[in-house]
């Protein structure tokens, strides 16, 4: 059996929304051509699939973002409270807009990385 993780780019699927995509093998002469082409039906997002808070931002909450990235292939984002109330994206520090934070709502997955003592800073 053979495997190949493909990544498109967005000019491939050029909205979101569901969509049909259509793998096929060219070139290829095998005993059975039939089963040479697939489709995929695939909901196509512009929110990323999950979404971490971290209050404090600290390496765990990283090391999180991290492993859900390459371990579940999802698209994360995550969000650092680095002052009471202050809140950055956590890949670039650019200061968030607080509504930005509410616009969660909408988003798949959402987690909340917090200190051990169980506080957390904020609202989200």
């Amino acid at each position: 059996m053979l495997s190949q993780d493909l990544t498109l780019p967005a000019s491939r699927i050029p909205h979101p929304g569901w969509t049909v995509l259509q793998i096929a093998l060219d070139g290829v002469n095998d005993a059975e051509p039939r089963d040479d082409s697939r489709q995929f039906v695939v909901d196509v997002s512009l929110d990323p699939a999950a979404v971490i808070f971290a209050s404090p931002p600290d390496w765990e909450a990283r090391f999180l973002a991290r492993t859900l990235a390459d371990v579940a292939r999802l698209p994360v984002r995550m969000f650092v409270e680095t002052e009471p109330g202050r809140w950055r994206d956590g890949a670039t520090l650019v200061p968030v807009a607080f509504v930005a934070l509410h616009s969660g709502a909408g988003w798949r997955a959402v987690g909340f990385a917090a200190a051990r003592d169980g506080r957390r800073g904020g609202t989200a």
